[in-house]
């Protein structure tokens, strides 16, 4: 009787084995993967990640009727300096609202900001339009007010 080259022990040994080899390698796969997911989501959660996401992708800029920055999400980067101008009420003359505000960016936007008050206890129509160099200028016509008891706030998003 001729003896076979490969017994059934030596056939299921290298079974084995490659089994073995195929089952280690999938068991690092997905340790790895596991530990590329973990490392995602603990970037991912961080504030300073979604706040530069954030700055990078819809840049906005919030300030008040003096012209101070209170909260900058990347919109100062586009911007030079933000100018507001007050007036007067008329029936009220120690009253201040901002009548017009200037915008001047550091390079050319080709649509204008969106400015929007928030937190206002005025009711302003305003219009836009183009001024000298890059500016754009914001010109406010009270519509409605209540005497102010707090600063106007304004927030400005610069449109791609």
């Amino acid at each position: 009787m001729k003896k076979n080259k490969f017994s059934f022990t030596t056939l299921l040994k290298n079974t084995l084995y490659i089994f073995g080899i195929v089952l280690t390698i999938i068991v690092g796969l997905v340790i790895i993967n596991n530990e590329i997911e973990n490392k995602v989501e603990i970037i991912t959660s961080s504030d300073s990640f979604i706040n530069n996401l954030i700055a990078r992708i819809h840049p906005y800029v919030i300030f008040d009727e003096n012209g101070s920055i209170l909260y900058d999400m990347g919109g100062m980067s586009y911007l030079d300096t933000i100018i507001v101008e007050k007036s007067s009420l008329e029936r009220k003359p120690s009253v201040f609202f901002p009548s017009k505000i200037t915008i001047r960016p550091k390079n050319v936007l080709q649509t204008s900001p969106l400015l929007e008050c928030i937190d206002s206890e005025y009711t302003y129509s305003i219009t836009v339009e183009r001024g000298s160099f890059y500016d754009w200028i914001y010109t406010f016509r009270l519509v409605e007010y209540n005497i102010p008891k707090k600063i106007n706030l304004f927030r400005l998003d610069i449109l791609w």
